[in-house]
């Protein structure tokens, strides 16, 4: 995360698998969001999995299929992807970007948290034995 807010690039400078290499770049941190736009409009979503020196490797989570790396362009969001937290989550079903896939309404949480939380630690958890 860099705190600078959204830039975007279109130095791509090749696509492997799942992943997109940009070249030219500055300004991007590690975990950060992405959103991928190609020719045709069509939007993708992203997570920085690294950076060095100019160039960034960005994971696209619906895949490369289709997407000409000289049309397409990157917006790095300046933050790590976060999804909306409170009471109206229970029940819904989400996928991994936080999108409710339940055909239900959009989820409106009180407040954002990172996906990309620290693991509960075991200690800390309710030590009442499960009764069967």
């Amino acid at each position: 995360m860099t705190g600078y807010g959204a830039v975007s690039y279109t130095a791509v400078r090749e696509l492997y698998g799942p992943l997109v290499v940009l070249s030219g770049i500055g300004g991007v941190g590690w975990d950060e969001s992405a959103t991928v736009r190609l020719a045709s409009g069509e939007e993708r979503h992203g997570l920085v999995l690294a950076v060095d020196r100019d160039l960034a490797v960005v994971q696209v989570l619906e895949g490369t299929a289709g997407m000409d790396p000289e049309a397409t362009a990157v917006t790095f969001a300046g933050e790590p992807l976060h999804v909306p937290v409170g009471p109206g989550w229970l029940g819904r079903t989400c996928n991994g970007r936080g999108d409710p896939i339940d055909d239900g309404p959009p989820v409106l949480g009180e407040r954002r948290a990172s996906v990309a939380g620290a693991p509960l630690n075991p200690v800390w958890r309710d030590p009442r034995p499960s009764r069967c």
